[in-house]
C-alpha cells in the first residue's frame, strides 16, 4: 500500500481549543465584539460579571428538587403582593369600592 497523506482542515482553530477527544472549547477571539457594541457590553459585564465558561456552568446548575422550592416562592410572594395592592386602590377609589373588596379577594385567592 502506498503512503497517503491526509489534510485536516480546521477552518475554526483560531477560534477553538482541543481540551479532549472530540472535545473543543472556544477561545476569547470566537466572542470578540463589534467596537460599536463594547460600551454596552462592557456595561453589562459590569453589572453582571463576566460570562461563565461551559465548564463553570455546569456547576450552577440547581436540580429540580431543589430549585423548584427555590423559584416558585418568588411567585407566591408577588401574587401576596398583587392581592395588597388591588386591596389598596379600592380604599383609595372609595367606601362605595369598599363594598366590592371582599369579592375581589376571593376572586384572586381561587
Amino acid at each position: 500500500m502506498a503512503d497517503r497523506r491526509v489534510r485536516v482542515e480546521r477552518p475554526h482553530s483560531p477560534y477553538f481549543r482541543y481540551t479532549g477527544p472530540g472535545m473543543l472549547t472556544a477561545k476569547a477571539a470566537a466572542s470578540a465584539v463589534p467596537g460599536a457594541a463594547r460600551p454596552a457590553v462592557t456595561a453589562r459585564r459590569f453589572v453582571f460579571g463576566r460570562r461563565l465558561s461551559n465548564e463553570e456552568e455546569a456547576f450552577e446548575r440547581l436540580p429540580k428538587k431543589l430549585a423548584l422550592p427555590i423559584f416558585s416562592s418568588d411567585a407566591i410572594s408577588s401574587s401576596a403582593y398583587a392581592t395588597e395592592e388591588i386591596l389598596r386602590v379600592l380604599v383609595l377609589a372609595g367606601a362605595g369600592a369598599l363594598m366590592l373588596s371582599l369579592e375581589v379577594a376571593i376572586a384572586i385567592t381561587i
